[in-house]
């Protein structure tokens, strides 16, 4: 009985999850960097992106989680979004690293495209 018990909250938890996730991208944009996805470990990122410092854009896939390399600074990113609006890296990047002018263009998930 504990365990179908403990079930059952689990499995409510989970759907107060989705319902406020999809709650928070229906009342659209909070110019903030969570309408851009959200930081992550370096070691789960799907690709790395090598900074130079004449790099002038990236491109990331919605979706995707990315490492970014500047100089002997990292950091990684869980890009989701639901604009297709280019954006600074700096809005998502650390205070301490050093990205101005580096724009990022997030592609849509082919997978998810459905074409």
């Amino acid at each position: 009985m504990k365990k179908l018990q403990k079930k059952m909250i689990a499995t409510a938890a989970l759907l107060s999850s989705v319902v406020l996730t999809s709650a928070a991208h229906a009342i659209g944009t909070t110019t903030t960097n969570a309408d851009y996805g959200m930081a992550a470990a370096n070691g789960a990122a799907d690709k790395t992106i090598e900074l130079a410092p004449n790099t002038k854009w990236v491109n990331v896939v919605n979706g995707e989680t990315v490492r970014f390399n500047a100089g002997a600074r990292t950091f990684s990113w869980h890009f989701s979004t639901f604009s297709d609006k280019p954006f600074d890296l700096s809005d998502i990047a650390p205070r301490d690293v050093d990205v101005k002018g580096v724009r990022v263009y997030v592609a849509t998930d082919p997978a998810m495209s459905g074409s």
